[in-house]
């Protein structure tokens, strides 16, 4: 199957296409687009007895840039990916179905099936819903950062090329959402935890400390047990004042990254978590700025003095979005991330050279401009940081030609003076890709 693969993706990818006018970015209906709260929808009987039904093909292909690298496979990204999605009103519930089939060249399962969503909006009176089932949780005000937002995520997704959406990675989970003048309540429980899909050495090779150096050995993992201790809960609280959004947040569960270490299993294991924060969002200046602090509190770690536990940490970011030129927009975030009790962490550190700043930092660019007739979008999105002194840039550029067809070539290019830092690690998984879609 895998040496079929690649000359199918590059038919696909070399099919000729029929032009066209319209101008729409998806054809795939989401929940908000259908608007369960929209007076109109809720009038509706057409609305409501009516299944949305559509769907898409696409390949996907991507190569690494480096020739001397840990990762033995040829492709970063060889996959043909079809997606079916259905959705209707029943009365004044929603319900949402989403499921992609992939055959993958890179995956060891080489086909799969993903449900992307499979839920019911149950509406409980004028005022609240509760929504159950597979579903994306996110919230939060960050571009690519999450501080507040500790649901799972895809990094292997987001480092191979696949589109944005697929860096939010679905939940099995039950969320209750309460609407009033006072306050808006969103309230998740996630009963099964899953985590990220973490780069682990199967796509892309990581600096592993045990390994001494970058490599694409599987990271062993000690997955949790399924049961009511390691779910999750998360909380938010927002209310929106003149225009201005505020919101607190609460978490309680494991971190979505095996980011601690048993020694005795002598495998990487999920911490459990608190976490409180709190954001603001609203206009400023002519352009949009956000806040946002959290304060990670990790179980398990009392002062500092365990090596095998992360840190407490203090998260603060700022952000700001102007439009500088007609249809070209530039937003920056910086990001500053205060470990706790650092001193003695230090100390316990069994490579202290190799430990983050106190202090550590990121800042972001987001440069973004269109053209014909927004059809045409280029994009740069960059990360670096100033202590690491390592980068992650991501350019792309994507082209709509019609209702149906849509293309997309880009990169992910990794660097930084050591390869054991959050990107350095990464210099020689650099990739480039392209993507074509056909939307039905």
């Amino acid at each position: 199957m895998k040496k079929r693969l690649i000359p199918l993706l590059l038919a696909a990818m070399l099919s000729p296409v029929v032009a066209g006018d319209n101008t729409n970015l998806d054809t795939s209906a989401t929940e908000a687009e259908l608007d369960l709260w929209d007076e109109s929808s809720k009038d509706s009987d057409t609305k409501q007895s009516n299944w949305n039904v559509g769907g898409f093909v696409e390949a996907g292909l991507g190569g690494f840039t480096h020739g001397n690298r840990p990762i033995k496979k040829d492709f970063s990204l060889a996959e043909l990916r079809g997606e079916i999605f259905a959705n209707r009103y029943v009365g004044p519930h929603f319900f949402s179905a989403k499921l992609d089939i992939v055959v993958d060249d890179i995956d060891d399962r080489e086909l799969r099936a993903e449900v992307r969503e499979l839920f019911v909006n149950f509406k409980l009176g004028d005022n609240a819903s509760l929504k159950v089932g597979q579903q994306v949780l996110t919230w939060g005000t960050g571009d690519f950062i999450f501080i507040n937002d500790l649901f799972s995520k895809d990094w292997q997704s987001m480092f191979s090329g696949r589109d944005d959406s697929y860096l939010k990675k679905p939940d099995p989970a039950v969320k209750f959402s309460y609407f009033s003048e006072v306050a808006n309540i969103d309230l998740a429980w996630v009963p099964v935890f899953d985590g990220d899909e973490y780069i682990s050495g199967e796509r892309f090779a990581y600096y592993n400390p045990m390994a001494g150096g970058v490599t694409d050995k599987r990271l062993s993992v000690e997955n949790p047990d399924n049961d009511f201790d390691n779910s999750a809960f998360a909380l938010r609280l927002s209310k929106n004042i003149g225009g201005t959004e505020y919101a607190l947040y609460g978490y309680h569960g494991l971190y979505s990254q095996p980011s601690a270490f048993n020694p005795v299993s002598g495998k990487n294991v999920f911490p459990k978590m608190n976490a409180l924060g709190a954001s603001v969002r609203g206009t400023l200046a002519g352009g949009i700025a956000n806040a946002e602090v959290s304060y990670w509190n990790f179980l398990g770690e009392k002062d500092g003095s365990n090596p095998f536990v992360p840190n407490d940490q203090l998260n603060l970011l700022l952000g700001y979005e102007h439009e500088i030129a007609p249809n070209v927009t530039l937003s920056g975030q910086y990001l500053v991330q205060k470990m706790q009790d650092y001193d003695q962490a230090r100390r316990a550190a069994p490579n202290p050279s190799q430990l983050v700043d106190e202090w550590h930092q990121t800042a972001t660019i987001r440069l973004n401009w269109q053209a014909m007739q927004q059809k045409l979008n280029v994009s740069l999105f960059a990360f670096y940081s100033p202590d690491d002194k390592d980068f992650y840039l991501k350019p792309k550029v994507s082209y709509r030609q019609d209702d149906h067809w849509f293309y997309e070539v880009g990169a992910n290019v990794f660097g930084g003076k050591h390869n054991y830092t959050q990107w350095g690690q990464f210099e020689k998984d650099s990739n480039i890709y392209a993507r074509l879609k056909y939307n039905f």
